[in-house]
């Protein structure tokens, strides 16, 4: 069912259903696509600052061991070198935020059209690929609803039983232990949607019912 604008129930064929999931897949995947992007990206930049952390770590040692005598110049050379680490820790630290908001709007842009699909995750329809023991739709949904939501972990988590099976495959990647923070990236990776295709052919599943880009919804 859906209202019209003056307030009135009507009844929506699956036909129609399906025009509009497909529409809002459509409206919806250049967005992704850009999204999808710019994640690929920050990881890529995330990496060449986690290479130069490590220089900078050796460099670090480097400097404390040649200031054995405390010396003036070399103390300032270790505060310097101190100085770089930190805010190349900073800023790995704002990729990943960065990363995790980026990754929680592709969840929250499947999700939403899973609920025009369909508005329960228990009787949803299309379970799709499994991963770790989770279908594809408890793993959009339920990732999509920590990452919003991760703050409420410790009184109401809806998403608890399927990390606590992705937890137990790969413990640090989906942990929802204190400090509650978003698991968003993780999902993502995990799902491998660092490529489009990938993400295209899973929302088309998740949305239509399509199990490969060439099958269409009759």
């Amino acid at each position: 069912m859906s209202k019209t604008s003056d307030g009135l129930q009507t009844s929506v064929t699956p036909g129609i259903q399906n025009e509009l999931v497909q529409d809002y897949s459509v409206l919806t995947g250049h967005v992704s696509l850009q999204v999808i992007q710019m994640l690929n990206l920050q990881d890529l930049e995330t990496s060449q600052f986690v290479e130069r952390l490590e220089r900078q770590h050796q460099d670090l040692v480097v400097a404390k061991s040649a200031s054995v005598d405390a010396q003036p110049d070399e103390l300032l050379r270790v505060a310097r070198q101190h100085y770089k680490l930190e805010a190349t820790k900073k800023a790995i630290m704002t990729f990943e935020s960065s990363a995790s908001i980026l990754a929680g709007s592709i969840l929250q842009i499947v999700q939403q059209g899973m609920s025009r699909v369909h508005s329960s995750i228990r009787t949803y329809p299309h379970k799709g690929r499994t991963i770790h023991g989770v279908s594809l739709c408890d793993l959009v949904w339920q990732g999509r609803n920590q990452a919003m939501h991760y703050e409420t972990t410790a009184k109401r988590a809806d998403w608890s039983a399927v990390f606590a099976t992705l937890n137990v495959a790969m413990p640090s990647a989906f942990s929802i232990a204190p400090p509650y923070v978003s698991r968003a990236k993780s999902i993502f990776d995990l799902l491998g949607w660092g490529s489009y295709s990938v993400y295209e052919r899973d929302v088309k599943f998740l949305l239509l019912g399509c199990r490969d880009s060439e099958e269409q919804p009759q």
